[in-house]
């Protein structure tokens, strides 16, 4: 009969604490085999197996002699519920962010400085955490809860009560919705583990009632452990280690950077390798045209976790024999992940440079003239627009110039059409050469050029810059070994705003100028005289060499 009770107790012991026992190893082992790499994750997998390594302490006591529960109170309860406390706390600061925070070494100071002499107090027969009288009852080994054991459950209750509120705050101060997610289901197993402990443990009176199974609070743990269970599989509370993100990165053929919150740039792969060659270590390093602009907008966008999308970036690209290549253009995709505790933003950069250098080359083409390369027709009128919209201002005044070739059908002529281009190239490097910044040399067509000359302001300072342009068309311009020509222009000038102060009177008015000095005998400049608007001569010629222009 007694050996029958004997075994019924033991099933029943099994069941009760051998199932949850063997659960939380198989949760240990497998949050081990899946996160080796990991610092969380090893932390958490040491704290299953303490606590199975305690649940089968709790077992042993309840199915072996009653003279063996004092030690193993001491050495498997007592001692494995303090190591499961440091790991705790080393867990929660990596977890809540504080490891990354506090000075290097600081944080495993404060999870583990007091673990040794804390299991050297736990293990004397003098002074113990845990119970060290038992009695058997029809049920189980009942322990009897000194007060030294109160007081540790006291502090116990403090502790976690201490990291219930550190997680409250973290969970408010975040922005990232998944860690907020993660923090709160995590809060839940906490606020568990810290009722069973108060009611389990802190609260216990010295000799519990016979239905009162031994060391209640532990079920707070295996609560705690539910709810980490919960937090693994729904928010990856063990995210991927920087070592795997690594090996992810180097199976990816876009180029792709592992960029931190600050802009140093953690990891890449290497195809962005062979897209920058090597990198500074900063974003801003990388970055070839307004560095500090675009640090600073990264990092707006990474404090509120916003996706890049489409952001355009110069790159100063790889280097070739000790000099920097032309800059790399890159249409940026980002978004954020975390790593062993630390959010990150991968960076997927698409080389758009042949896209950007062929725009940029029919952008060129659609304002420039292809023979001579100078500013076509259309952005001479363009740059016209802008610069009389402003509205009439002294210090804005400038010179517009039409320049035409004399005798240019007798120069096709007589040498043909190659020389006229030749002629026309040369006219057009002559007319570009000794302008400042603020001018503008363009051809209209044929054999008519445009200028507009910034600081122009009246006629003296025109007829200035008429003389000059006339000395510096005067060189002969040899056409092949014994064969030279001399071109002559006619030039007519018109001043803004002391003489016109709309785009289309400018040019019109310079043109009148420019026939006036044809009709005089060709090779010379005139500026425009308001007499001349009325000459019907001129504007019969004005009419006739102008005919089909917009």
């Amino acid at each position: 009969m007694a050996a029958g009770l004997k075994a019924m107790h033991i099933l029943f012991m099994s069941l009760m604490v051998g199932v949850p026992c063997v659960l939380v190893f198989h949760w240990g082992l497998a949050t081990l085999s899946s996160k080796l790499d990991n610092t969380s994750a090893r932390l958490l997998a040491a704290q299953h197996f303490a606590f199975g390594l305690l649940l089968f302490a709790v077992y042993s006591i309840q199915v072996l002699p009653l003279g063996d529960a004092r030690a193993i109170a001491l050495y498997g309860i007592g001692s494995l519920g303090l190591v499961i406390t440091a790991l705790g706390v080393h867990l929660f600061l990596r977890v809540l962010g504080y490891m990354r925070q506090l000075p290097k070494g600081v944080g495993l100071l404060v999870s583990y400085v007091w673990l040794l002499p804390g299991v050297q107090v736990a293990t004397t027969h003098r002074s113990t955490f845990n119970a060290t009288v038992f009695a058997r009852t029809p049920l189980w080994t009942q322990p009897h809860y000194s007060g030294a054991f109160h007081s540790a459950m006291w502090g116990a209750v403090v502790l976690t009560s201490c990291i219930a509120l550190a997680m409250v705050v973290a969970q408010a101060r975040t922005q990232d919705p998944a860690q907020r997610g993660l923090v709160g289901g995590l809060l839940w197993g906490v606020v568990a583990l810290d009722a069973a402990e108060l009611l389990g443990g802190a609260l216990l009176p010295h000799r519990p009632p016979a239905w009162l199974p031994p060391y209640p609070y532990l079920a707070g743990f295996l609560l705690w452990l539910v709810a980490v269970r919960l937090a693994v599989r729904r928010y990856r509370f063990l995210p991927y280690s920087l070592q795997q993100y690594h090996h992810l990165l180097a199976l990816t053929p876009a180029a792709t950077l592992l960029i931190d919150g600050s802009g140093r740039v953690v990891d890449c792969n290497p195809a962005a390798a062979a897209l920058l060659g090597s990198l500074s270590g900063s974003l801003a390093g990388a970055v070839a045209e307004g560095p500090d602009a675009a640090l600073a907008w990264y990092r707006a966008q990474f404090a509120r976790q916003a996706p890049i999308r489409g952001w355009e970036l110069a790159l100063r690209g790889t280097r070739e024999a000790g000099h920097p290549s032309a800059p790399c253009w890159v249409v940026a995709e980002g978004d954020y992940v975390t790593a062993e505790g630390s959010r990150y933003c991968i960076l997927v950069l698409h080389d758009v440079t042949a896209e950007k250098q062929q725009h940029a080359e029919l952008t060129h083409q659609a304002s420039h003239d292809q023979l001579t390369g100078l500013p076509n027709w259309a952005a001479f009128h363009r740059r016209l627009a802008e610069a009389t919209g402003r509205g009439p201002n002294r210090l804005d005044a400038f010179a517009v110039a039409i320049v035409d070739l004399d005798n240019f059908k007798h120069i096709n002529d007589t040498w043909g059409h190659p020389v006229g281009n030749q002629v026309l190239m040369e006219l057009a490097q002559r007319l570009a050469a000794p302008r400042r910044g603020g001018d503008m040399v363009s051809r209209l067509g044929g054999d008519e050029f445009g200028l507009l000359l910034d600081g122009v302001a009246d006629p003296i300072t025109a007829e200035a810059a008429a003389r000059r342009l006339l000395s510096d068309l005067a060189a002969p311009v040899t056409l092949a070994p014994g064969t030279t020509v001399v071109p002559t222009v006619s030039a007519g000038f018109c001043i803004y705003p002391h003489q016109r102060q709309d785009r289309e009177s400018l040019i019109r008015a310079a043109d009148i100028a420019m026939y006036a000095a044809k009709r005089a005998g060709k090779n010379r400049a005139y500026v425009f005289q308001e007499a001349w608007a009325h000459d019907a001569l001129a504007f019969a010629d004005i009419s006739s060499a102008t005919a089909g222009e917009p």
